[in-house]
C-alpha cells in the first residue's frame, strides 16, 4: 500500500502519534524511508481524555525529513 502510495505521488506518511509501539513506529520510519516520503506527526487529539494527551510520543526520527521542511514559505 505505501508503495503504490508513493507511486501515485504521495509525498508524506505520519510516522509519529501517541500509543504508537516502538516496534510500530521502527517499521513505519524505513516504510518512509525506503520510499523516500517526507515524515509528518499526529496528535490523534479529538477531544480530552484519560487516554490520549496532546503532544504526546511525536518524536521523528532525524534521519527523516519532516513534511514541514518541504513547504514553500
Amino acid at each position: 500500500l505505501v508503495a503504490e502510495f508513493a507511486e501515485a505521488g504521495g509525498d508524506a506518511i505520519e510516522v509519529a502519534f501517541p500509543g504508537i509501539s516502538a516496534d510500530k513506529q521502527t517499521i513505519i520510519n524505513e516504510l518512509a524511508k525506503s520510499h523516500n516520503l517526507l515524515a509528518s506527526q499526529g496528535s490523534d487529539f479529538h477531544f480530552p481524555s484519560r487516554w490520549t494527551e496532546l503532544g504526546k510520543n511525536l518524536h521523528i526520527d532525524p534521519s527523516l525529513t519532516p513534511v514541514w521542511h518541504d513547504w514553500d514559505w
